[in-house]
């Protein structure tokens, strides 16, 4: 009878370590049908391709936040509901607006577009000069603030250097700050850039998303015309005649989805691993080469994928936490110029020195199920332990193969890395930008459908999160490898002097 007490006694001890060792690591327990369901809905229809501001974005904003509510993970106290608040709101390009010089007349969207400004009718006589900013910036010192007066400006798109179009429109916001500052009564701007005006132009029509506050915005009459329409020799007495329907401003709903978890080490949940991924997508619109019968860009790929990674990570950690606290961080607006994270990292709800490292999940597609894609392997202390995590499922990780592409600086996790956050981005498996990638990458055909390979979401949705358990567990200290081009922000952000 002892003997039959101690082998049962012995049995269920050996049943709960068994059990024990299976929820050690919940995350690989998460079964293809509970991925596919987050995947169906984040890529559905009904979403409307989930771009910021829309109703289908909120709508997965929502989603992911239950989830993290049902999975008991945490709010910052200053984020209310999980959610962090954008600053966001749209530039709307009202149509027909002109310039009449004379006999000559400038067309909307043909040689002219507003930039800013409200509906109006007036005129003015003219002043040229041809860099509107000093080299800090301010404005140019040779400029007669006076002379300014009751005048229209016309300057030269960008600063003169070989900045992109994104960077020198930034410039125009500066240059439009500084002129409203004076009595001038509008500005222009020449552009002579190697893109098409007509192109420029029917970019700058598209409702576009400016991270400010709206009561900070410089309201101010602002066009950019076509440089071969207009010249930069004026006669005293020449006036421009100018009716314009104006930018309207329009606040957009936007937040962040934030949620973390506690570290279960005394000492180490003090730091943390935050794992990031857009939520957002390029919605719905028709545009060359796209049939009208679909024109929803579903976004399961880009970056459903990522979200999808991100459940299954705050599911699994919060089950069984590691010895670091996670923070699970879904952003919003990348698509549209990268606002959440940057936000985010302006406005973090922990000291950054604590984030000890990001891993962003960002995906333009697969073609290769075997892999896990990492770009920015060989630039951090991490990568032995994402490879060695990633076997876990069966998955090998691949350096990035498209160095040309420049993917590390084209996704959120720039920021953070600029910030010196060791921050690489864990992708789905390709080996290079074909044709496979291309057929789906910002396409309507980006779709949960048959063509979409949901074993292999399951998998990479596992080896993330598990990804994840073993960056915050490691005894590794994670940093940028020495002589990496964010090493210096990283001692920076420490305070650490490099003699």
């Amino acid at each position: 009878m002892k003997f039959l007490t101690f082998f049962i006694l012995l049995f269920a001890l050996n049943i709960n370590s068994v059990v024990y060792a299976q929820n050690s690591t919940p995350e690989l327990d998460v079964s293809v049908n509970e991925t596919t369901r987050h995947i169906r809905f984040l890529a559905s229809d009904e979403l409307l391709g989930r771009m910021t501001g829309e109703q289908g974005n909120q709508a997965a904003a929502r989603y992911i936040a239950e989830h993290f509510r049902e999975y008991g993970l945490k709010s910052f106290d200053d984020h209310q509901d999980y959610y962090q608040s954008l600053p966001l709101y749209q530039n709307i390009v009202n149509d027909r607006s002109q310039i009449v010089i004379g006999s000559d007349t400038l067309h909307h969207r043909q040689h002219v577009v507003p930039l800013s400004g409200s509906a109006q009718l007036f005129s003015a006589p003219v002043v040229y000069v041809e860099n509107m900013l000093a080299a800090d910036g301010t404005l140019n010192p040779n400029i007669s603030v006076e002379g300014l007066k009751g005048k229209i400006l016309v300057t030269e798109f960008g600063d003169g250097t070989d900045g992109g179009f994104q960077a020198q429109f930034r410039n125009s916001v500066i240059k439009r700050a500084l002129i409203a500052k004076t009595e001038a009564v509008g500005l222009i701007e020449r552009y002579q850039g190697n893109t098409q005006f007509g192109l420029i132009a029917n970019y700058l029509m598209q409702p576009r998303l400016t991270r400010r506050d709206l009561t900070s915005e410089v309201v101010f009459n602002h066009f950019l015309v076509d440089s071969g329409s207009l010249g930069t020799t004026f006669t005293q007495d020449v006036r421009f005649h100018i009716t314009s329907k104006g930018v309207e401003q329009k606040q957009v709903i936007a937040n962040n989805v934030v949620g973390y978890i506690e570290g279960s080490d005394p000492v180490l949940k003090n730091d943390y691993i935050t794992l990031m991924a857009h939520f957002d997508h390029i919605g719905a619109r028709m545009r060359s080469g796209i049939s009208p019968a679909d024109t929803i860009n579903n976004g399961a790929r880009d970056n459903g994928m990522g979200v999808v990674g991100l459940l299954v990570a705050a599911k699994g950690l919060a089950q069984n936490p590691p010895k670091r606290s996670v923070i699970i961080l879904a952003v919003n607006a990348e698509e549209a110029g990268m606002h959440g994270s940057i936000h985010f990292v302006a406005n973090p709800p922990v000291d950054l020195r604590k984030i000890k490292f990001v891993m962003n999940v960002d995906s333009g597609g697969y073609n290769d199920t075997s892999l896990i894609t990492l770009v920015g392997h060989g630039r951090t202390t991490g990568d032995a332990v994402i490879a060695e995590a990633v076997k876990a499922v069966g998955l090998t990780v691949l350096p990035d193969p498209s160095p040309e592409q420049n993917l590390f600086n084209r996704s959120d996790n720039v920021h953070f890395s600029r910030a010196g956050v060791p921050a690489p981005t864990f992708s789905p498996g390709f080996t290079a930008f074909n044709e496979e990638l291309m057929k789906f990458y910002h396409q309507p055909a980006d779709e949960a459908d048959e063509l979409f390979d949901f074993e292999y979401l399951n998998n990479f949705a596992r080896a993330y999160a598990h990804t994840t358990r073993a960056l915050a567990n490691t005894s590794i200290e994670l940093k940028w490898v020495s002589g990496d081009d964010y090493e210096s922000a990283y001692n920076k952000l420490h305070g650490i002097s490099v003699e």
